[in-house]
């Protein structure tokens, strides 16, 4: 199998974009949600970077409880969904 190139890569997740965090099921897992905040302790002081942060879906559980949040992600619609959710992206 042929491993898809950067353009479309970047092309799905374009398409995908709008309607991710409704489509994907682990976006809408309460128990992810639950676990994270469990098991990785944010405070004021703790600084996120949440690498190929898509919709920001993750960054979003951290946002507002940890003093900085960076997402990275080289899909310019992903992004502009996530842009909420997060400091700086």
């Amino acid at each position: 199998m042929k491993m898809p190139s950067k353009p479309e890569i970047q092309d799905y997740f374009t398409k995908r974009a709008p309607v991710y965090d409704h489509s994907a099921a682990w976006v809408k897992d309460g128990y992810l949600k639950s676990w994270l905040l469990e098991n990785i302790k944010v405070n004021p002081a703790t600084r996120v970077l949440d690498v190929a942060t898509g919709t920001g879906a993750l960054s979003a559980i951290f946002y507002r409880r940890a003093g900085l949040v960076v997402g990275l992600d080289f899909t310019p619609a992903m992004c502009r969904t996530a842009r909420t959710k997060m400091d700086y992206l």
